[in-house]
């Protein structure tokens, strides 16, 4: 049969996005261009692999089995590519970066486009999800680094110090408790919370401080993007648990404001994670050195 890596990599990509589109952002082609390789491929093997539902894209039982072999295949690409490199020494290639969404909206982007001035040959994909999918994709091995909050509770990970993370609660300036001084956390106890979706650590950071003083939290609204939540809180929709990295702007301008509670603020760490048992090419060593030495202020 007459297929190609790149084939079975733009397969591998679309299956992981469930979307044409989504899998051309990632790997930087045009969506035609996409569906053209997945249907080449369909051809050469005489299978349909994907087939459109409402809303998205799914695998079909066939597309299912190739997809395991074709992770294995894509696996031991990478591995022989990383050895490559290795013996030659180069810092070229590619590193996989699965960033958690506050983070991987805020501050990665950022030190991306700083490394990338000075290493033009290593391209960074970078995947942003939610803790619980970070988690996921470390223990399938998927990635090269992960930058997250709190790292899991998994064997062999090899975890380093990134950013501080600074949580703050956040209301609109016509909330009845803004600009009130050195409020308990009893203050908030009936208050309506606006969050994140189940698996978010800023979620389960919410949960865990107001479990302290016995609160539980009444949902407003469970939204699955910082912006959403910001312009939720803006409208006085409810108040938020937030971090500083995604607020600049909106503090800035006056168009939300922090409450003055009680254990707060939470100053937390960002972290980048290795995932257990992968060999780290020249390239992820790189990245991962630049991440430790970052200083978000520099040019």
């Amino acid at each position: 049969m007459n297929y190609t890596l790149h084939q079975l990599k733009v397969f591998y990509t679309v299956s992981n996005c469930g979307s044409y589109t989504k899998a051309a952002q990632q790997l930087g082609l045009q969506q035609p261009t996409v569906s053209e390789q997945v249907s080449t491929l369909e051809k050469t093997f005489g299978l349909d692999l994907i087939e459109r539902i409402h809303g998205g894209l799914r695998l079909t039982d066939a597309g299912k089995v190739l997809y395991q072999s074709v992770q294995h295949v894509l696996g031991v690409s990478d591995d022989l590519g990383r050895i490559v490199e290795q013996l030659r020494g180069q810092s070229t290639g590619t590193v996989r970066v699965c960033a958690d969404t506050t983070v991987g909206t805020s501050a990665i982007p950022d030190v991306i486009s700083k490394f990338q001035r000075l290493h033009s040959g290593i391209q960074i994909i970078l995947e942003v999800v939610n803790r619980a999918k970070v988690i996921e994709r470390l223990e399938e091995g998927k990635v090269d680094l992960a930058v997250m909050g709190r790292p899991p509770d998994l064997r062999g990970l090899e975890v380093e110090i990134f950013l501080p993370n600074e949580l703050l609660m956040v209301a609109s300036v016509r909330h009845r408790l803004a600009y009130q001084l050195k409020l308990p956390l009893s203050a908030i106890s009936d208050e309506r919370f606006l969050v994140r979706e189940s698996g978010s650590g800023t979620r389960t950071a919410l949960i865990e401080l107001l479990e302290t003083v016995g609160i539980k939290p009444k949902i407003a609204m469970v939204l699955s993007h910082n912006e959403a939540i910001k312009q939720a809180v803006i409208a006085d929709l409810g108040i938020a648990l937030m971090s500083r990295n995604v607020l600049e702007q909106e503090l800035k301008l006056g168009l939300m404001t922090i409450l003055d509670l009680e254990g707060l603020p939470i100053i937390r760490r960002w972290h980048v994670v290795s995932p257990p048992g992968k060999l780290v090419s020249p390239a992820t060593r790189e990245f991962r050195q630049f991440l430790k030495n970052y200083q978000p202020n520099s040019k």
